[in-house]
């Protein structure tokens, strides 16, 4: 008798876990993680832009200003965009200071760099915390080191942690960053506005392209596993920068768009 309620107990749990498993239908986490992916690859390019510049040579982030100290070890960049803020090259305003610390010359390969925030803003968002980066022969290792980012009005933060491998598809010839273009793999851990935390893998069969003149995914697929709910695969599109993509939750379609 008593092994039969136990079974009868197990069973009662795992369908209720099944079923609501099955009747999951929130987009809260899939908004996270595509909003999440377009403020990591905005500061990335902020940094990537910087690194490009070159102090009283060459600058091509209209509004900062750059100071470079390369003797130092480790070297250090830091880049002020002021406290009103100006429009980068996607359109969204950045505020404050980017703090980059270099083992070597960002462009040689074996180079690593970590990038620190002084009160920045993007849009708004309040980025903390740090990311770092490795440069490679084809791109960039991008690890983002439980970077946070807070909604303007401070009602709800993001935070991720994981590990990008970006390859320079196109523009790596040139010396401008705005021509750039990447194509991204790995996976990622998030923690959304609710405080659920997901795995966002991006698949193998469609890496993430993203663009310098806009952050957000292009095309690509990124497949979301939220705990203890169905899985997410969110579908970014075909190439065009129009803060749309598509996602779908058992089978259920749903139309997002990038609020970042």
């Amino acid at each position: 008798m008593r092994l039969a309620v136990i079974a009868l107990v197990i069973l009662l749990f795992t369908g209720c876990r099944k079923s609501d498993r099955n009747n999951d239908v929130d987009t809260t986490l899939i908004e996270d993680a595509a909003n999440i992916h377009a403020a990591l690859f905005e500061v990335f390019l902020a940094a990537h832009e910087a690194n490009l510049s070159t102090p009283g040579i060459r600058t091509f982030l209209s509004c900062a200003t750059l100071t470079a100290d390369t003797l130092g070890n480790p070297k250090t960049l830091i880049v002020d965009f002021g406290s009103t803020g100006c429009a980068s090259p996607t359109g969204r305003t950045r505020a404050g200071k980017i703090i980059i610390y270099q083992t070597g010359y960002y462009s040689v390969p074996g180079s690593s760099s970590t990038v620190y925030f002084d009160s920045l803003y993007i849009n708004g968002y309040n980025f903390s915390n740090n990311f770092s980066l490795v440069t490679t022969g084809t791109g960039y290792f991008l690890k983002p080191n439980n970077l946070t980012i807070k909604a303007p009005d401070s009602s709800f933060f993001y935070t991720c942690s994981g590990s990008y491998t970006l390859v320079n598809t196109a523009g790596s010839g040139t010396v401008m960053a705005d021509d750039d273009e990447f194509t991204v793999s790995g996976s990622m851990n998030i923690i959304g506005r609710n405080g659920g935390s997901a795995v966002c893998t991006i698949t193998n069969t469609a890496n993430l392209l993203v663009k310098a003149t806009c952050a957000e995914p292009v095309s690509g697929e990124l497949k979301v596993e939220p705990s203890g709910l169905a899985q997410r695969l969110i579908d970014f599109g075909s190439g065009t920068c129009d803060k749309a993509a598509s996602a779908t939750i058992n089978t259920e379609p749903v139309n997002l768009v990038i609020g970042f």
